[in-house]
């Protein structure tokens, strides 16, 4: 394998991530520790109780740090570039499918439009950087041997 830095799309795909964590990490500090603040920004019915909403903010606080190694390193963890782009794809559409299929509130539609623009993002710069990596034609060695 190539080092990360000869790969067109890396700085890009190093963008999105990081992009991606912190807009979890904004959303998620709020849910922890601001949760009614957030409901309000977000125009989304109030609870009786936050806990859950805190609960949530913490997991997505930790699945954040799980991503950014493969924002630099994306061949070297690579389980954790799949593990990206499938939770953000994943998570775009279940919001969609809970604003469309199941009544839930139309303020969800800023989760859905947020994580489905940054998942598919992330998932044509993903396959752009696998297929430069595993799919670029080997030199030939006429080319090889003027090199040297």
């Amino acid at each position: 394998m190539s080092d990360e830095r000869e790969n067109p799309y890396s700085g890009l795909w190093c963008f999105l991530v990081w992009l991606g964590v912190l807009g979890n990490l904004v959303f998620s500090v709020q849910a922890l520790f601001a949760p009614r603040y957030l409901l309000n920004m977000l125009h989304m019915p109030q609870v009786s109780q936050t806990v859950w909403l805190r609960d949530s903010g913490g997991l997505l606080l930790l699945l954040s740090l799980m991503q950014a190694p493969s924002a630099r390193r994306p061949f070297r963890y690579w389980v954790n570039a799949v593990i990206t782009v499938a939770g953000r794809v994943g998570f775009g559409l279940f919001w969609f499918y809970g604003v469309f299929y199941a009544g839930w509130p139309s303020a969800f539609l800023s989760l859905a439009i947020a994580d489905s623009s940054i998942g598919v993002l992330q998932l044509i710069v993903f396959m752009l950087l696998m297929r430069h990596e595993y799919l670029r034609p080997q030199l030939s060695p006429t080319y090889r041997e003027a090199m040297s």
